[in-house]
Order: structure tokens, then sequence, then C-alpha cells
């Protein structure tokens, strides 16, 4: 199973992989961007217990930055992610949402 196909990779319904929306934060003037784009440079949680966790994503695409939000309702399988999207910095957005992720379940 892919990470972005995962049942759990979601809050209240709406998925979470890509984020919905890609924000401007810097670089080369703003343009709207939307889906699996860009290259993956940091990653943050942040943990609401009890109801979520917060992915924050910050990507480059063409020599811009854009942070995005990933909402998870269950917080280990949010910590997981984050663990996983560790390891895939430097890499395309698109690729990590193919990520093998049926063992998390």
């Amino acid at each position: 199973m892919h990470l972005r196909d995962h049942p759990l990779m979601g809050f209240l319904g709406r998925r979470a992989w890509p984020p919905s929306a890609w924000t401007w934060v810097g670089g080369a003037q703003d343009v709207v961007v939307r889906g699996e784009i860009g290259v993956l440079k940091e990653i943050r949680i942040a943990d609401q217990p009890p109801r979520m966790a917060k992915l924050y994503l910050l990507i480059e695409y063409e020599k811009r930055l854009y942070m995005g939000l990933s909402l998870i309702e269950d917080l280990a399988f949010a910590r997981q992610i984050y663990e996983l999207l560790q390891k895939h910095l430097d890499e395309p957005i698109k690729d990590i949402g193919d990520v093998e992720v049926g063992h998390l379940l």
C-alpha cells in the first residue's frame, strides 16, 4: 500500500497526502501550486493529544519554498510517518507518495 493511499493517512475523512494546499514561504515570487510537487526539505511534527498530530512539510519547487500541513488522527501512526519522512528528505513528494507503508497497518 502506498503512503498516499493508507487509510490512517488523514483526519476526519480528509486525505493528508499530499497536503491539500501549499503556502508560499519564500524564494522567487509566489505561484499557486497543488498536488504532489516539489522536493521535501524539512518535516516537523506537533502532537495535539488526544485529537490529532500535525505534520508540517517544507518543500522546494522551482526555487520557491512552500509549507504544507497534513493532519493525522492516529498519533502513533503520525509518529511513524514522521520517522519515515525523515528518511526521505531531499526526495520528490510524488516519489514519497509511492513509498510502500502497508507494514504500518
